[in-house]
């Protein structure tokens, strides 16, 4: 069973995860450098999985990449928003332009990627274009598409709120429940999020 371990940046309380198995370690939105995380002797990260591109989940990308050469897995419909501060987001709150020019692997609706689990990849649309969530056994790691209490905002590059609520309604009739390990804030369950989604909403 995967091991998962979590740190949170100082500013935008952006969530980073770390997936370790017993053959792999990855990392869920690299937004705080490894030397947030203690790894275990001999763990090195190899893969990267982007729920999205905006700049607050991808501070620390290329530092990962240049350390460690890990592959780094993003929807091909958010790629153009790594090297574009407009589109990340970065330059639309006036902070420092946030670029990074790594390459990456496209990932689609109902892909698995190896990691001696399955992760699964979930089409996630909304907050943004390539938004995805990726699921390993009982957990669901949802970015900004879902947070406890609430969901990502949609009025940045890309999002559409129309587009959410009806990945919303998909994430909602999976038939089992999930830990949620959002992009902000902090865990939740599915079954909590649907039923605060129905009364809050409806």
């Amino acid at each position: 069973m995967a091991r998962i371990l979590r740190a949170r940046t100082f500013g935008y309380q952006s969530n980073c995860y770390m997936i370790l198995t017993d053959r792999a370690v990855a990392v869920v939105d690299p937004s705080v450098p490894p030397e947030a995380f203690h790894f275990p002797d001999g763990a090195v990260p190899t893969h990267i999985f982007l729920t999205h591109a905006h700049f607050d989940h991808i501070l620390a990308l290329d530092e990962y990449v240049k350390r460690f050469s890990c592959s780094v897995y993003l929807s091909p419909l958010d790629a153009e928003l790594l090297d574009d501060p407009e589109k990340n987001a970065s330059a639309v709150f006036g902070l420092p332009p946030v670029r990074s020019t790594v390459k990456t692997l496209p990932v689609s609706d109902g892909d698995r990627i190896d990691l001696g689990e399955p992760l699964e990849v979930l089409r996630s649309p909304g907050h943004t274009a390539g938004s995805v969530c990726y699921r390993i056994g009982d957990t669901l790691f949802t970015g900004d598409t879902l947070f406890r209490g609430g969901f990502g905002r949609c009025d940045l590059y890309g999002g559409s709120e129309a587009v959410l609520r009806r990945t919303l309604a998909r994430l909602f009739s999976l038939p089992e429940d999930y830990r949620i390990l959002p992009g902000h804030g902090s865990e939740t369950h599915l079954s909590d999020e649907k039923a605060h989604f129905f009364s809050a909403y409806d």
